[in-house]
């Protein structure tokens, strides 16, 4: 499930799926991408929307964000799927939320303090007018496993 594919996360996002689809030699069927804003309300409403409309259900989802992930997780359920047996469900940004969901939300974690301090830096480097190059740096997420994903 995407959240606005405009911002720059989201399309990052995609664009990691895209590469996973060609890597592993996935199908690509554009009718699993879901869009949504980044809300539960709206996450909630097009999972139940795209869940009314098929017999045959996806083994998993992944959403732009644990919030949209929440949202999914409560049309899942209303549909009485189970998670992660009839549906995993993965989210990203590890919030203190998705810890106390139920079953609680396996989760990419991303390291914000990492990335605040190496931003903090560049910008004292650029405050005190040293010559610095501008490059992307990577900072490498966690996954987070809890109850939402199935072991296989």
């Amino acid at each position: 499930m995407t959240g606005d594919i405009n911002e720059i996360g989201s399309c990052d996002r995609f664009s990691g799926y895209q590469k996973a689809v060609q890597i592993f030699n996935l199908e690509d069927d554009s009718k699993l991408i879901l869009n949504c804003d980044f809300s539960i309300r709206s996450a909630y409403s097009v999972m139940k929307n795209f869940l009314s409309k098929r017999s045959d259900y996806p083994s998993a989802v992944f959403a732009v964000n644990d919030i949209v992930a929440i949202g999914a997780m409560e049309a899942i359920k209303e549909k009485n799927l189970r998670i992660p047996d009839d549906i995993s469900v993965l989210g990203f940004d590890n919030i203190d939320l998705s810890n106390e969901t139920i079953p609680p939300l396996s989760t990419i974690h991303v390291r914000k303090r990492t990335m605040g301090r190496l931003a903090v830096q560049r910008l004292f480097r650029i405050v005190n007018s040293e010559n610095i190059e501008y490059n992307k740096i990577l900072v490498s997420p966690v996954l987070i496993e809890r109850e939402s994903t199935k072991k296989v």
